[in-house]
């Protein structure tokens, strides 16, 4: 399980929503877990949320897992913080449209500070339109590395539907 502020247990839509200070301390989902459902968020915020768990801390605001259907527009992800994906972990079929992903961080090696896509066996979808992901940051090496987005596996896309303004060239739009 996981979901520090919403666990998904089937469709959420969320209007004019505020998800912020939360922590999941296993699975991930610091802000918002949906396992297999429908999550739509329309000016909404997701901010200041903690996935810390030591076997997975995926998805500091939003963790979309195994073939979650994401919809989210003219929305906030910022200051989350998570080992894989500290603002989205996305394994699912998913659009951002007019959505700010900016100022999250990773912590485990090679993992996306703003988004991180990961699967096995099924294919993960991730769309951008109007949005804006910048100064994103992986923290592991002590250091912090400019790592908007990171992809594991072969089942992954990272796709620009357009109009997209990005601070890094790790989604390779």
């Amino acid at each position: 399980g996981g979901g520090g502020g919403i666990y998904a247990g089937g469709n959420v839509y969320l209007r004019q929503t505020e998800v912020t200070n939360n922590t999941a301390n296993s699975d991930g989902g610091g802000g918002v877990y949906s396992d297999a459902e429908v999550v739509e968020a329309d000016y909404s915020t997701f901010a200041f949320n903690t996935a810390n768990g030591a076997a997975y801390g995926r998805g500091g605001g939003l963790l979309f897992e195994s073939a979650t259907v994401g919809d989210i527009g003219t929305s906030t992800i910022s200051g989350n913080t998570a080992v894989k994906g500290g603002g989205v972990h996305n394994e699912g079929d998913s659009w951002f449209t007019g959505v700010t992903i900016a100022n999250n961080t990773a912590t485990g090696a090679g993992r996306g500070g703003g988004i991180e896509s990961e699967t096995t066996g099924f294919t993960a979808n991730l769309r951008f339109r109007n949005s804006i992901i910048a100064n994103n940051v992986n923290s592991s090496s002590g250091t912090p590395v400019a790592a908007n987005c990171a992809s594991n596996s072969l089942y992954r896309l990272h796709t620009s539907n357009g109009n997209n303004l990005v601070s890094d060239f790790s989604c390779n739009f």
